[in-house]
C-alpha cells in the first residue's frame, strides 16, 4: 500500500513519464525524474563555468512535442540558470552543453513528458527487423504518430524513413530484397552464351547461377547488410561452364559412342 501511494505521489509531482534513451531525452530537452547513474555530484556540475541560457519557452523545443496545445506553467518553464543546482523541483535538467559517450547516450532513463499530452512510446519490434535498435514513436498532442526515432551504436539519434533511397541505413534497416537490373543482364548474357555452345553448358550455367543466388541470400541473412549479387553466381556459372565444356561433355560423348547392354 505504501509503495503504490509513493508511486502515485511521484506521478503527481512529475506528471507522466516514459523510459527512453538519454540521447532522445536530450534531443527534446526533457527533464529526468532522477540524475543518471553515471552523473557524479550533480550539484557541482556547473561550478567554474556558466551554462548557456535556454531560450525555449517549454521543456521541449521540438514542435512534435509542443504542438499547438498550451502547456502548464510548471512544465513550460525553461531550465533555471543555476550553476550549482541542475536538479530543480525534483527534476534533473540535462545540461545542453554536456558531452556524453555512446554508452551513456544509449542509457535508458525516466524522462518527464510535457503536459500537453504528447508522448514518446516504444514501438514493437517488426518480424523482419534486422537490427537490434529499439524504435521510439513520437506521438503529438493530437494522438498521431509524427515520426519514429532510434539510437544507433554511436549514440546518434536517427529518424526511420520508409523508402528513403539516400539513407545510409538503407542496407541495414530495409525489410525487402532488391535485385538490380544489371544483375539480370549479366545472368542473361552468361546463360545465352552458354546455350550457344550446347544444352549441357546451358543447364549447368543456369543451375550454377541459381545456386550462387541462393548462397548470396544465405550470407545476406547472416551478415544483415547489403551484398552484391553477382560475384558468387558469376564465379560458379563460369566454373561449371568450363568444367562441363572440357570435362563433362567429352565424357558424355565417349559414353554415347560405346553401347551398353543390360
Amino acid at each position: 500500500g505504501n509503495k503504490n501511494h509513493a508511486d502515485t505521489t511521484t506521478e503527481q509531482n512529475h506528471g507522466p513519464t516514459t523510459m527512453i534513451p538519454l540521447a532522445i531525452a536530450k534531443l527534446y530537452r526533457l527533464p529526468l525524474t532522477t540524475p543518471p547513474s553515471f552523473v557524479r555530484s550533480p550539484r557541482r556540475r556547473g561550478v567554474g563555468r556558466r551554462r548557456r541560457p535556454d531560450q525555449s519557452g517549454s521543456v521541449s523545443t521540438s514542435p512534435l512535442l509542443s504542438a499547438d496545445a498550451s502547456v502548464d506553467d510548471d512544465s513550460s518553464n525553461s531550465p533555471v540558470e543555476d550553476e550549482d543546482t541542475p536538479t530543480q523541483h525534483g527534476r534533473y535538467i540535462i545540461p545542453s552543453d554536456e558531452e556524453y559517450n555512446a554508452s551513456q547516450l544509449r542509457k535508458i532513463v525516466e524522462a518527464i513528458l510535457p503536459a500537453n499530452g504528447a508522448k514518446i512510446v516504444k514501438q514493437p519490434r517488426r518480424a523482419l527487423q534486422s537490427d537490434r535498435e529499439d524504435r521510439y514513436g513520437i506521438i503529438g498532442s493530437d494522438g498521431t504518430l509524427k515520426r519514429v526515432l532510434f539510437v544507433d551504436k554511436s549514440g546518434k539519434v536517427f529518424e526511420e524513413v520508409d523508402g528513403d533511397d539516400d539513407s545510409q541505413y538503407e542496407g541495414r534497416f530495409s525489410n525487402t530484397i532488391k535485385l538490380g537490373l544489371g544483375d539480370f543482364i549479366f545472368y542473361s548474357v552468361l546463360v545465352a552464351k552458354s546455350a550457344q555452345y550446347s544444352f549441357a553448358c546451358f543447364v549447368s550455367s543456369f543451375l550454377a547461377i541459381l545456386a550462387g543466388l541462393g548462397g548470396t541470400l544465405v550470407l545476406l541473412a547472416v551478415y544483415k547488410h547489403a551484398l552484391p549479387a553477382l560475384p558468387i553466381s558469376i564465379f560458379l556459372a563460369c566454373a561449371f561452364y568450363i568444367f562441363t565444356r572440357f570435362t563433362i561433355e567429352p565424357w558424355i560423348l565417349d559414353v554415347m559412342k560405346t553401347p551398353f547392354y543390360v
